[in-house]
């Protein structure tokens, strides 16, 4: 047998083996699979389950196309909209924390519209701030007509806050992030704590009822295109960026703060000095809360006092035993002892 002939043989058997894995993998993925749907027509560029309905899934991409999709019936998906009312894309989408059957998409065309899924209709539409394009979309944890809306144009990065009461015109307009923001999470153990990341290779903590940034964490090497809380442990958050890293920090920082007058990565700069002074890691966060987040501040407390006196302090329970408890009472009485 010559060696053309060898080398033939070999290349069959390492096609059939290829062949074989591939296919393993394919009976794999299909073993584990629930379910597949093919509603969408182009690009799908937001998914997100319902906090309150897990089994109601949302979807939205290009062309404007929005689909709910319930888990008990996944064959058969519904639209919201139609391809004649809205042809730009749908970017960003996210469920209304307080009320289940309300969300809102966004997307390049400088439109945020919210939709009562329950009616199968849009409820309302913001033109958001001269129509500036939306990356994306947050709804506040604690308010059910109060969202955030990111864009990610370099010329505007803002922050828009809006009350839906009033939707002419923003409520507050956060500045910071150099160029465009690209992602949202909005803390929902703490409304007083918002993170945004962008093309600037920053995230940024804000108290979006004040506007002030109340932190800062590491700047990355490349553009940080989504933040996230996390859902159980509100202390820690991920921050996704494209040089392929994914950064998971927290907000009990006990590190010093750095040189407040070291260049960030990537700042404009001749060729020569980015290339020789390019940055490899991240810098060292310098994120400090001023003020306790919601789930460390201790719910009552009390303490003695001379002649007999307790001081105490606790919670006033809203009328609405769904709304938190913003205000807190003290108390001070006068404890009897015998003798």
């Amino acid at each position: 047998m010559g060696c053309r002939q060898v080398q033939d043989q070999c290349l069959v058997r390492s096609a059939c083996l290829l062949t074989q894995s591939s296919d393993l993998a394919d009976r794999e993925i299909r073993s584990s699979l629930i379910s597949r749907t093919k509603q969408h027509s182009a690009a799908i560029k937001a998914v997100q389950f319902n906090p309150h309905r897990q089994e109601l899934l949302a979807t939205s991409g290009a062309k404007g196309e929005l689909y709910i999709t319930d888990l008990n019936n996944a064959d058969n998906p519904f639209r919201l909209g139609t391809a004649t009312a809205r042809a730009d894309d749908f970017d960003a989408l996210d469920w209304n924390k307080v009320v289940p059957h309300i969300m809102a998409t966004a997307g390049s065309g400088g439109f945020v519209t919210v939709w009562d899924v329950k009616a199968k209709k849009e409820s309302l539409t913001l033109n958001n701030y001269g129509r500036k394009p939306v990356s994306a979309v947050a709804w506040n944890p604690d308010l059910p007509t109060k969202l955030a809306t990111a864009s990610p144009s370099d010329q505007d990065p803002l922050i828009l806050l809006w009350d839906l009461r009033n939707s002419s015109a923003p409520e507050r307009i956060l500045k910071g992030h150099e160029q465009g923001v690209l992602s949202l999470s909005w803390c929902g153990q703490d409304s007083d704590l918002l993170l945004s990341s962008g093309k600037d290779n920053r995230n940024i903590c804000w108290n979006p009822h004040t506007g002030e940034q109340v932190g800062e964490f590491p700047i990355v090497t490349n553009w940080t295109f989504q933040t996230r809380f996390h859902p159980e442990y509100p202390h820690m958050l991920a921050t996704a960026s494209f040089d392929g890293k994914i950064a998971v920090s927290t907000l009990q920082n006990t590190n010093a703060k750095t040189d407040a007058t070291a260049e960030p990565a990537n700042h404009a700069q001749d060729a020569a000095d980015f290339f020789a002074n390019v940055q490899t890691q991240p810098q060292a966060s310098s994120f400090s809360l001023q003020k306790p987040p919601k789930w460390l501040k201790r719910p009552v407390g009390a303490s003695f006092g001379f002649g007999g006196k307790l001081v105490r302090f606790c919670a006033i329970k809203d009328a609405d035993p769904k709304k938190p408890s913003t205000k807190s009472k003290i108390e001070i009485s006068k404890v009897e002892t015998d003798g």
